[in-house]
């Protein structure tokens, strides 16, 4: 995206909330486009970081939201830790200057992109965690037998 084209989403914005009928089907068909982009991610990055409105950083978020949940299986680990990262960072750095409801949408991207990679870092299902509980309930057992001097393991 550059800066015609980001004028022109921010006016598609500000038509989508205030324009005349016909302006907000245009306005709604070209944010539709955008979405289903394949540029979306990087387009919806750019706006968040240079529009003006609040509207329209609320819009590319949306905007990023959905391509984050279409492009989940396609885009690598890597790639969806830096996103987080840096949307948190922005986020974070310009909440003062952001409006409330852009910044609980912003949020909820990174919230969506954690939950969404929360097993992405779990331990391989080989048997370990339950071998882990085994080995916590033996510990338990030992020291309870430890306090009781032997009849707390008798009774478990």
């Amino acid at each position: 995206m550059d800066a015609a084209s980001l004028a022109t989403f921010e006016r598609a914005c500000a038509e989508l909330q205030s324009g005349t009928a016909e302006a907000r089907q245009g306005a709604e068909e070209m944010l539709m486009q955008m979405r289903s982009s394949e540029q979306a991610v990087p387009a919806a990055q750019f706006a968040i970081q240079n529009a003006a409105s609040g509207a329209g950083k609320f819009q590319a978020a949306l905007i990023l939201r959905d391509a984050v949940l279409r492009d989940w299986g396609r885009t690598p680990k890597p790639e969806r830790a830096r996103l987080r990262d840096e949307l948190l960072s922005y986020t974070l750095a310009q909440h003062a200057s952001l409006e409330g409801f852009v910044t609980r949408q912003l949020l909820q991207v990174v919230a969506l992109i954690v939950k969404r990679g929360w097993l992405d870092d779990a331990p391989p299902a080989d048997g370990a965690n339950e071998d882990a509980a085994a080995q916590a309930a033996a510990n338990r057992d030992a020291r309870l037998a430890a306090l009781a001097g032997g009849s707390a393991a008798a009774s478990v």
